[in-house]
């Protein structure tokens, strides 16, 4: 229960504390830069790859058009290496030949709209709802094989 109040508290500080700025002061243009883990739901990932997850980085640019509406646009980046199968090689012996290096990358973009129902200036809950389009890009590159 402590630790809910604090999230909550760590999350609401920053929108208290701005709250009285006029609204000529409030930003438009805001950047998100995380990072995390990505756990693929492939059974065999860790087989080819060493681990059964890897890094994700991700950028957001968004702009607030009105208080209530704000679209943006957000890039990320998802890459593991690893060793490549020879499939053909696996089936004369009947056990598992890796065959080459492996290089795997994925590039979701995301572009979306965001509405806020914020009615009065000092709203300590501010109901959302968004949505978007996602498209997921992906390169692989096969070396020694």
């Amino acid at each position: 229960m402590k630790n809910i109040i604090f999230v909550l508290l760590f999350i609401m500080l920053p929108a208290v504390a701005s709250a009285e700025a006029p609204a000529a002061e409030r930003p438009h243009w805001s950047l998100e830069v995380k990072g995390g883990k990505f756990t693929p739901d492939i059974t065999d990932w860790a087989t080819y790859y060493g681990e059964r997850s890897t890094g994700q980085f991700e950028g957001t640019l968004a702009y607030k058009i009105l208080r209530q509406v704000e679209a943006g646009v957000a890039v990320g980046r998802i890459r593991d290496g690893g060793q490549g199968w020879a499939p053909l090689h696996t089936a004369a012996t009947g056990t598992i030949i890796y065959g080459g290096h492996i290089n795997y990358q994925l590039f979701p973009v995301n572009v979306f709209v965001v509405l806020r129902g914020v009615f009065a200036e000092n709203q300590w809950i501010v109901p959302y709802v968004g949505g978007g389009w996602t498209r997921m890009y992906y390169k692989e590159e096969f070396s020694a094989q």
